[in-house]
């Protein structure tokens, strides 16, 4: 605090903080801890977009083969905005799939066919045979009711197989992170005997402090 105060005295100040770590040092650590940290959190975003990626190229082919596989199945799943001709057509096709004519089933296995279709037989009780095998046909080339839901569970399952492989990735670019997080806390512990001596914790004993001082001290390129 003095005006001009003596060399010996900024000396002796001098030597009192010689085991402190440099600001700029401790300022570049940080820098850098922050700067990997940075890193790593892009490499897990990275790496669950690629996972994502993936998911929607596998939803995208499999697309293109049911695309590829939709002419076999038109009789049976015909959309509702089919034109007339469409879907006499449709109809034409799922009668010819069919193991027996409509005409040589029974009565109860053209109405199973129907329910299997979610259609119900209209004025069908005590109905003569023809007007069921009637309704039957008008009602062949609509999906399966079954089949329907089992498509559905089917795309369900694919979408929970997805979501769990893109959670394994993201999980495990966390782990490789964790991991080498932890090679360099090993590494910064292997070299922390070198650096005691400036980076001495503010807990340290006089002694310790002693010593720390000592080591700086022998460290400078001149007293």
């Amino acid at each position: 605090n003095a005006r001009a105060p003596k060399k010996s005295h900024i000396v002796s100040q001098a030597k009192e903080a010689i085991h402190l770590p440099k600001k700029l040092e401790k300022k570049e650590k940080e820098k850098e801890k922050v700067k990997k940290q940075d890193t790593q959190d892009k490499d897990t975003t990275k790496m669950h977009k690629k996972g994502k990626h993936e998911n929607k190229k596998k939803e995208e082919g499999e697309r293109q083969e049911d695309a590829q596989h939709a002419p076999a199945q038109d009789a049976q799943h015909a959309p509702a905005n089919m034109t007339d001709a469409q879907v006499a057509e449709a109809r034409e096709e799922a009668l010819a799939k069919l193991e027996k004519p409509l005409e040589k089933m029974k009565v109860k296995e053209l109405l199973a066919l129907m329910e299997e279709r979610g259609v119900e037989c209209q004025k069908c009780q005590g109905a003569e045979k023809s007007h069921i095998v009637s309704q039957a046909k008008e009602a062949i080339h609509l999906p399966k009711k079954l089949e329907k839901k089992e498509k559905e569970k089917e795309k369900v399952k694919k979408q929970d197989t997805q979501d769990k492989d893109t959670t394994k990735m993201h999980k495990k670019g966390k782990h490789e992170n964790k991991k080498k997080e932890e090679g360099e806390r090993q590494e910064d512990a292997q070299h922390a005997p070198a650096q005691d001596a400036q980076h001495a914790p503010a807990n340290m004993t006089d002694a310790q402090v002693a010593e720390a001082r000592e080591e700086a001290l022998a460290k400078l390129e001149k007293p």
